[in-house]
């Protein structure tokens, strides 16, 4: 068998070595919902995982999701058309099938309780695919916190509202942030796109303002702007920046990046 077979094979040794404790916490999640008789509102960017999509269908109306068409890929450009068609009318499915120039790339789950009560939250890089979870270093955080649930239930509800588009309604909702206190620290959630590259902007000034280090994660930095132009860099450029001559300028910061 190829690789491709062994790792979209449920309980192949490969497939479970690969996919770490990613797989195992999201299967946990969906699993724990169920039993208490939960519910989850999700936004999705690609699902064809054969153990993500059962754990979908079992939790049924309960299933709050929204679903987009993943990246473009003609002659449909909804790479998700198999498994739409498969929770239409079990789950509570509501598609985004957006046109080219934005990818729909909500990737985040709210697990509620059985009042419909949000307890906590799962975001991160992981796309809920074979590869995303056997082929790829993804990411994924949950956070046992019920005000940042809310929170991301009302952005789960302007998507829904924005249909298959990005209406100025939904960018300038994005255009601030919230903060809430877990275990002792602070969680500022931004969503995208906002109307002005606000989030950027407050990345920008934590990056600045680093006094010890800066850990920074991507995948793509993006095309690097004019060094004359700091308003418009990646943010890549701006922690670079500071091991350059210049206000920001720091010999002694540690950074670390990692792709």
């Amino acid at each position: 068998p190829n690789l491709a077979s062994l790792i979209g094979t449920v309980n192949n040794p490969l497939r479970n070595a690969l996919s770490g404790l990613l797989r195992q916490q999201l299967l946990a999640l969906l699993d724990e919902v169920k039993d208490n008789n939960g519910e989850i509102y999700a936004a999705l960017y690609e699902l064809n995982d054969p153990e993500l999509i059962p754990r979908l269908e079992a939790l049924g109306q309960k299933c709050h999701l929204i679903l987009a068409n993943g990246a473009f890929k003609p002659p449909t450009n909804d790479e998700n058309a198999k498994v739409r068609a498969q929770l239409h009318g079990k789950s509570d499915l509501h598609d985004r099938k957006v046109s080219q120039g934005h990818f729909a790339h909500n990737k985040f789950v709210v697990a509620c309780d059985s009042a419909g009560k949000p307890q906590r939250v799962l975001s991160g890089s992981t796309n809920w695919t074979v590869t995303g979870l056997c082929t790829q270093a993804n990411n994924g955080i949950i956070v046992n916190n019920a005000d940042l649930g809310a929170y991301f239930i009302n952005e789960w509800n302007l998507l829904k509202a924005a249909g298959n588009a990005y209406p100025p309604s939904l960018m300038q909702a994005n255009a601030t942030s919230k903060s809430f206190p877990v275990d002792g620290g602070t969680i500022t959630q931004w969503f995208a796109p906002t109307s002005a590259g606000q989030d950027l902007d407050y990345a920008r000034k934590l990056i600045d303002g680093a006094q010890q280090g800066i850990l920074f994660l991507f995948f793509n930095p993006g095309v690097f702007e004019p060094d004359d132009k700091p308003e418009m860099w990646t943010l890549l450029q701006n922690i670079l920046a500071r091991h350059q001559q210049g206000p920001n300028y720091d010999p002694g910061l540690y950074i670390c990046l990692l792709y």
